[in-house]
């Protein structure tokens, strides 16, 4: 069950609604934005009595809502500055930018042959039904534009698209909402940039169409600043022998909740999941994936790693259904877990759902600190204490961000996750 306690009250929410109604763009499709809001009233913000929950709380959350939804007529305040991998990356990533500020896109960036932009008034109802998540549809309710990119069948752009999500007001609830759609054959390589100024908050939506025979490689990354909080809902819909490559690195925030929904839904689709999770102290980050194999041999790779701080959190839940009918279905799931120092806390939850035969299936979890005998020889050959442990922290990291295929956007990821931990202690113990 969900929390109702947790969530603003309905006059509240059903008259902030009212208000953004009137200011919504012709033609936006206000039927489906409220009967989204009527979901969520009825279900509610999640909370900690139900499993997926169980060790993230949105009561921080829920009072930022409340009184966003309060000021919701008021100015907007200042926008925030960035945090600091905010103009590495854009600076690291080659080709065009598209910027969506507080869930509002930003017109000028020229696009490819082959990519268009949609009315983001097509963006609703979403690709999963109604009901299906509370926080997708408070998304639903509340969003008042969005990115919605197309890529054209047998097309796509040679290089990366950056598409950079930005957190900037601290005074609302962003509502960012992006859907990827690849008709047959297509291919298209995207960076996902999201960034939380100081005390912002933001309830992200991605949806992803790829269609039979096309290919994504998405890489998503994620910083806050001081006090931000983000929370993110990323479902991927892969037709008949559609392959995706799905990378996601989190630097953490006061909140971070990122869900990865895969449905391999055609047969022959393929899917290779990662992921690296740094939790510096003060941040608390948690990734679920939920992964199911409906079409027949279908095939699945999931890697997620964690580098914990003390005074960090990591979560992290795995879950791969093959359903009744996915025969012939090939997944394995992979976590590991580096604890830096007392304090340091990782939850973790690898799950294996098989409802049919003739399928490979396997799963597994390890948690441990850096390597005595590795941080030894280190120090043995006159390096310092400080730089053996980067070494080895950049080595249990590395095969993570070699995945983004962008050497420069790599390095600037690396000295992030140095300089996070460096403040916080976590190279010095």
């Amino acid at each position: 069950m969900t929390d109702t306690a947790l969530t603003p009250g309905a006059a509240q929410m059903r008259a902030a609604h009212a208000r953004l109604r009137e200011r919504l763009p012709a033609g936006w499709p206000t039927d489906a934005s409220g009967v989204a809001l009527e979901s969520f009233l009825t279900r509610g913000l999640p909370g900690t009595d139900i499993e997926e929950w169980r060790y993230t709380s949105l009561a921080a959350f829920a009072g930022r809502l409340a009184s966003a939804l309060e000021a919701s007529a008021e100015a907007a305040a200042q926008p925030a500055a960035d945090p600091p991998l905010a103009a590495a990356l854009r600076a690291a990533v080659p080709g065009p930018v598209l910027c969506l500020t507080d869930g509002q896109l930003e017109p000028g960036a020229d696009l490819p042959a082959g990519l268009q932009i949609r009315p983001a008034a097509r963006l609703l109802p979403g690709l999963a039904p109604v009901g299906i998540s509370a926080l997708a549809d408070l998304n639903a309710a509340f969003a008042r534009d969005g990115l919605n990119l197309a890529v054209a069948a047998n097309a796509g752009p040679q290089g990366v698209l950056l598409i950079h999500e930005r957190a900037a007001s601290a005074t609302t609830v962003g509502q960012p909402r992006v859907r990827l759609s690849l008709a047959g054959g297509s291919h298209l390589s995207v960076v996902l940039l999201a960034t939380g100024g100081s005390a912002t908050t933001s309830n992200a939506v991605v949806e992803v169409d790829a269609e039979a025979g096309s290919v994504l490689h998405l890489v998503q990354l994620h910083e806050g600043a001081a006090g931000a909080q983000r929370i993110a809902r990323t479902e991927l819909r892969l037709g008949a022998g559609a392959s995706a490559r799905v990378t996601s690195v989190d630097l953490g925030s006061s909140l971070s909740r990122q869900d990865v929904v895969v449905h391999l839904a055609g047969d022959d689709a393929s899917v290779d999941v990662a992921g690296l999770c740094a939790g510096p102290s003060g941040t608390h980050v948690d990734h679920h994936l939920d992964l199911q194999h409906a079409g027949r041999h279908t095939a699945s790779r999931t890697l997620y790693r964690s580098v914990v701080d003390s005074g960090g959190r990591v979560v992290f839940n795995g879950r791969i259904v093959v359903g009744v009918g996915a025969a012939g279905s090939d997944a394995a799931l992979t976590n590991r877990n580096l604890l830096l120092g007392p304090g340091a806390e990782i939850d973790t939850k690898p799950e294996l759902e098989i409802h049919t035969d003739d399928v490979r299936c396997s799963h597994g979890a390890t948690t441990g600190q850096l390597d005595p005998a590795a941080l030894f020889y280190l120090r043995s050959r006159g390096v310092p204490a400080a730089e053996a442990r980067r070494l080895l922290i950049g080595a249990f990291a590395d095969e993570l961000l070699a995945r983004i295929g962008l050497p420069t956007a790599e390095a600037a990821l690396r000295n992030r996750i140095h300089a996070l931990l460096e403040a916080a202690g976590g190279l010095a113990q």
